[in-house]
């Protein structure tokens, strides 16, 4: 009793881990990823010899007379429908006969803002507890404003828009209700129809207020007094000249062009004024379905109609398609739905096999089935051959079908009564429950035999056999002796081996059960797994005694006493070379080559010794399935796969390869799926260790996908012929059913969209301060934000065009969505804020950014959104402005940079002056050093004039030097200041040669170049000096040299200023008390004469000797004498002046001495 104890418990935890919320915890030391192994080799002298048994004659019984229940099946087969020849009828002409043509009426066009629409978050879809085909729904509980849905649409964004009966109109993008009513400028809270032109209006149909366009910014409204025919709009369409087409019910049908109306009525040939249904057929012609007058078709020019005379099942048209083979279908009141082919009218009734014969609505899916909505009579599908039916004993509901429509994902979308939006999801999942027919939900194995029907094992419910239209079911009263059966196996003889807990084996052939038990032979009978090998053996795993082997004759013995790592045997497999695997629990993995045992526990590298599933791929991979993860084995080393490499949970419970190739994995919390493209691509980012955050390999399903069972049960999971997987699930049997080739990609990107811009995470109404930059906006934090500056706003979301934000009210919330229907919660995101991010955002699931104090510039806000394949979108893209305050503005910086360049200009005066006074101070001392040595000079020079005065040659030639000497000190002065200049600027000159040198190593070229600009400049200014030093030198060898009385062309006016300077300076020299002064006015415009510059030079020279000598003398004399005021004034001044006259140049010489005197006057 004891051991039985311990068995139930240890194999409830293991069919139902599953069930528990609590993640296993880690390891003190985490698994790396990959590990080399070679596993421990068990040697043979530490093990005993399997013992061999007979095996003892088990006993027969017969399976009396097994439960056969029907399955609640909702596919029937449709019966041949009645085909009619279409009759034909006249063509009624607008203007032809009793036809008036029809009168254009100039639209008036009168748009709107929008006011704001308020957004819900959209809650988790309501799910029935009896929910078979994945139907979840949307409500008013979940969000919706009105329960009464009577139109549905997808816009090109991705948005489905939802037409309520009341509520107005709703927007869902996956996330999101977004409401438009009245109050946010619909015209009708009553909306009939939805519509989505091709420049992205919306058009919204209502019951009394005729029909409203949306352009994401402004609502225009147009009734009978805007030119439309009649106010109530049931069906909208747009053809392909882009005229949008208005069916009414009672002002037959309008055509909108953009400017004008044009009506039709039965006036103008319609025979019904109520058109019900519109479509526009590949061949161009307009299909009006009517209430009572059937069906209408408009080629342009005239309307031909089609009644139940000829060949129409019923005359009230509700809704109209045209599939992708060109064939239109009109669902009508009371005969069901027709198709026409051109030619012939195809019925189709209840009696056919449709659901209802009110079909208020139909869609044709991306695979061409058919499907109808019906009132009370819930929703069909046609594939060509059946007719599936969905109500609410499906899981709809409501049987009310208004609308229907398929997404780009691939998604069912019904609109109906009460309940709101309801999406189907069973083109993937399935499920069948014990309401279905199913004799217990917890199906914990399953397997198909050769004849293709299914075989079911529960925990405590017996053995299902499902053959798709009945489940036959064996439990102990038809001769199992236990409910509990774990495993199933078809061997190669054709019996079915069925594995029990506490009852041994049973095989089953012919309606007969045979058992074996440990009477039999069998180790235990606690079987928890049966497999066979490829030489018939039968191996079966059991609770506490190993494994036993059964060759049909013998039974023989494997434990722990045999090299098996343990004695509890969860899973049994075979690989391509013969070898026996074992999965343990708590041992590991045994692998049993016929003579030695090889085990893998932790130890050797196993992510975790509690084996649950096995499985070897195509490749020759084997696969371990723990309750820490998948360890995949190549027979060298082990790679590891966790939820960080992304499967749902790491506990996992089931394994399968598909016919694709693709593993699929049953875990506590969903279930996984990885192709082989992925899993070479996981395998070499794990070798190069390179996985990104952002990368996804397993593709997920989970309760919000469909998988309504939450977790898997342990080696439940199997592939059947038709390429359907089975997955026995927590509550349920689940069923998968691969996309087929016309299913939607999985490479559709979301829309990634900005929804909203935050201020102080408070929504702002943009739209209202449009054109108010004074306008103040209060937070609720009290933080009060002014001068915010925009363009307008954008269409949909209302977002601020060119937005500018003052630097201290900035703290910014970005709202963004990925719009998509297919798993949005999936849906994940990255970001940045170019100038502020240098990296993109962790990828997560949160749709918004909140950015604060951001410093003064330009932006873009970056969005990017990856669906639930890994596949992401484009970003979103979105620009902004932060202004600086005032003082780092331009005009701020402007005044900065003019108050740097007057203090540089001040500074640089001050140094000029500087640097001008002190050169000027060395000039002094040297000019008084150069008049000591010419004083000395002079002195010599009278010496020897003296000393010459006895002949007149000695004579002139004393004059010549002692004006030789005297130009001698003023020439020195004169050469002496080009010279500093020289001097200086070729110190100067040294200095920048070394910096430029420093600068060229370091390789900063800007500044080499100005400071070469530099060195140049010096350089023309001393070659400047040089030569002003050098004519110096050249007029006083002229004055020096022996006139060869030769004239050349002299400039005067500079003749004339030289010799002006020459005597100044000479004076000077000669007698430190000399104080005159000097001054010139030159005629500029003097022309050069040719004469012999020494001799004149000499005239001139004397002259001004002259004058200075007659200004000395009076300022002598005035010295000696008593001051007076004319004393005191008296500056003695020397005045030279050229003047061009006529054909003469006159060249005056003048001073304020005393002048000459008469008695010397009249000698002259």
């Amino acid at each position: 009793m004891k051991n039985k104890i311990i068995y139930i418990t240890v194999v409830i935890f293991v069919l139902f881990a599953c069930t528990g919320n609590q993640k296993q915890p880690p390891g003190n030391v985490p698994n790396p990823k990959v590990v080399e192994t070679k596993g421990n080799r068990i040697s043979t002298d530490s093990i005993s010899e399997p013992t061999i048994l007979p095996a003892w004659k088990p006993g027969k019984e017969i399976a009396e007379n097994p439960k056969v229940v029907p399955a609640n099946t909702n596919i029937f087969l449709a019966k041949e429908p009645k085909t009619v020849l279409a009759g034909s009828t006249g063509i009624n002409i607008p203007g032809q006969g009793s036809f008036l043509v029809p009168q254009r009426v100039l639209a008036i066009d009168s748009p709107f803002i929008a006011g704001i629409p308020k957004v819900n978050i959209a809650k988790d879809p309501y799910i029935k507890d009896q929910n078979p085909h994945n139907f979840s729904a949307f409500g008013k509980l979940q969000g919706l404003k009105h329960g009464d849905v009577n139109c549905l649409f997808e816009d090109k964004s991705g948005n489905i828009w939802i037409g309520t009966n009341g509520g107005g109109a709703t927007k869902y993008d996956g996330k999101y209700f977004t409401h438009f009513t009245e109050k946010e400028g619909l015209s009708d809270n009553v909306v009939r129809s939805i519509f989505e032109d091709r420049s992205g209006n919306i058009w919204f149909g209502t019951r009394d207020r005729g029909v409203s366009k949306y352009d994401g910014r402004n609502f225009t409204h147009f009734t009978t007094k805007e030119g439309l025919t009649n106010n109530f709009v049931g069906s909208i369409l747009e053809d392909k000249n882009g005229n949008i087409w208005f069916g009414t019910q009672g002002g037959g049908v309008s055509k909108y062009d953009g400017k004008y109306f044009t009506n039709y009525t039965d006036k103008h040939g319609l025979n019904s004024n109520y058109v019900l249904s519109l479509l526009e057929d590949k061949a161009g012609n307009i299909w009006l379905g009517t209430d009572g007058g059937g069906v209408n078709k408009y080629d342009g020019k005239g309307f031909t109609y089609f009644a139940t005379n000829e060949g129409l099942s019923d005359d009230y048209v509700l809704s109209i398609i045209e599939d992708k083979n060109g064939n239109i279908w009109f669902g009508t009141w009371q005969g069901g739905a027709t198709k026409y082919d051109g030619t012939y009218f195809t019925h189709f009734t209840m009696e056919e096999g449709l659901g209802s014969n009110d079909v208020r609505c139909m869609a044709e899916d991306n695979a061409g089935n058919i499907w109808f909505g019906a009132y009370l009579g819930g929703l069909s599908k046609y594939d060509g051959k059946y007719f599936t039916h969905y109500t609410e004993k499906e899981g709809l509901g409501n049987n009310n079908i208004f609308s229907i429509i398929e997404d780009k994902a691939g998604n069912i979308w019904l609109g109906t009564n009460i309940i709101g939006i309801t999406r189907f999801d069973g083109q993937y999942f399935t499920h069948i429950t014990e309401k279905e027919g199913l004799n217990k939900n917890t199906v914990v194995s399953i397997f198909e035999d050769k004849a293709g029907n299914i075989w079911l094992g529960s925990s405590g419910g017996g053995l299902s056999k499902y053959d798709g239209q009945h489940f036959t079911h064996f439990s102990q009263q038809e001769g199992l002796s236990n409910n509990s059966v774990y495993s199933i196996l078809e061997d190669q003889s054709g019996n079915i081996w069925i594995g029990t807990f506490n009852s041994g084996a049973f095989k089953y052939k012919d309606g007969h059960f045979t058992q074996f038990t440990t009477k039999e032979g069998l180790g235990s009978n606690s079987v928890l797994v049966i497999s066979e090998d490829r030489a018939g053996n039968l191996w079966f795993g059991s609770e506490g005694a190993g494994i036993s082997k059964f060759d049909g004759k013998t039974f023989t013995y494997f434990t722990t006493k045999e090299g098996l790592s343990n004695n509890v045997v969860f899973s049994i497999l075979e690989d391509k070379t013969g070898n026996m695997w074992f999965g343990t629990r708590g041992g590991g993995v045994s692998k049993y080559d016929g003579q030695y045992f090889t085990n893998f526990t932790e130890k050797e590298g196993l992510l975790n010794n509690y084996v649950i599933s096995l499985l070897e791929d195509n490749d020759g991979n084997i696969w371990m399935c723990t309750r820490k993860g998948v360890s995949r084995y190549d027979g060298r080393r082990f790679t590891h796969f966790t939820e960080e490499e992304g499967l749902p949970n790491s506990y996992i419970l089931s394994i399968l390869q598909d016919k694709s190739g693709s593993l699929w994995f049953g875990t506590r919390f969903g279930l996984s799926k990885l192709t082989q493209d992925k899993l070479t691509d996981l395998l070499e980012k794990i070798n190069s260790n390179s996985i990104k955050e952002s990368d996804v390999f397993f593709k997920n399903y989970t309760y919000d996908d469909g998988f309504l069972g939450t977790g898997c049960n342990g080696n439940a999971i199997y592939e059947a012929s038709d390429g359907k997987i089975w997955i026995g699930a927590n509550d349920r049997l689940t069923i998968f059913h691969p996309p087929t080739e016309e299913s939607p990609a999985d490479s559709i990107l979301p829309n990634i969209q900005l929804t909203s811009i935050e201020l102080y995470n408070e929504n702002i109404a943009w739209a209202n301060i449009i054109g108010n930059p004074d306008t103040t906006l209060t937070m609720g934090n009290a933080v009060k934000v002014t001068n915010v500056e925009f363009d307008g706003t954008t269409k949909w979301y209302g977002l601020p065009e060119n937005l500018s934000l003052a630097y201290n009210n900035n703290y910014l919330t970005f709202n963004f969505i990925g719009i998509t229907m297919k798993q949005p919660k999936n849906v994940k995101y990255k970001y940045k804020l170019e100038g502020i991010d240098e990296n993109w955002s962790a990828v997560n699931t949160r749709t918004k950014a909140p950015y604060g104090n951001i410093p003064h510039g330009t932006y873009t806000f970056m969005v990017k959104a990856m669906n639930s394949e890994g596949y992401w979108s484009k970003p979103f893209e979105y620009t902004f402005t932060i202004r600086p305050p005032w003082w780092k503005t331009l005009w701020a910086y402007s005044i900065y940079g003019l108050l740097i360049l007057i203090t540089v200009w001040i500074v640089h005066h001050f140094q000029k002056q500087r640097i001008v006074k002190t050169e000027r101070n060395k000039a002094q001392i040297r000019e008084l050093e150069q008049a000591r040595e010419i004083e000395k000079a002079y002195k010599e020079l009278e010496s020897t004039h003296e000393n010459l005065k006895s002949t007149q040659s000695q004579l002139i030639h004393s004059e010549k030097m002692a004006s030789l000497g005297e130009l001698t000190a003023g020439i020195a002065h004169e050469i002496q200041n080009p010279l500093n200049f020289v001097n200086n600027f070729s110190e100067v000159n040294a200095e920048l040669i070394t910096e430029l040198i420093e600068e060229i190593r370091i390789g900063d070229k800007e500044e080499a170049i100005a400071i070469a600009n530099d060195i140049a400049g010096n350089e023309i200014k001393i070659n400047h000096h040089g030569k002003r030093a050098d004519g110096i030198v050249k007029g006083m060898l002229q004055h020096s040299h022996t006139s060869n009385n030769e004239k050349e062309l002299t400039n005067i006016n500079s003749l004339a200023d030289e010799y002006l300077r020459l005597a100044y300076h000479g004076l000077r020299a000669k007698d430190k008390s000399f104080n005159a002064d000097f001054k010139t006015e030159l005629d500029e415009f003097l022309p050069k004469i040719n004469v012999i510059p020494q001799d004149f030079g000499r005239v001139l020279l004397n002259l001004i000797n002259n004058a200075f000598f007659a200004c000395t003398e009076r300022n002598r004399s005035t010295i000696s004498e008593k001051s007076t005021e004319s004393n005191k004034e008296y500056k003695p001044t020397v005045t030279k002046s050229t003047l061009n006259e006529k054909n003469s140049v006159i060249i005056k010489v003048s001073d304020n001495g005393y002048g000459i005197p008469t008695e010397v006057l009249d000698k002259i």
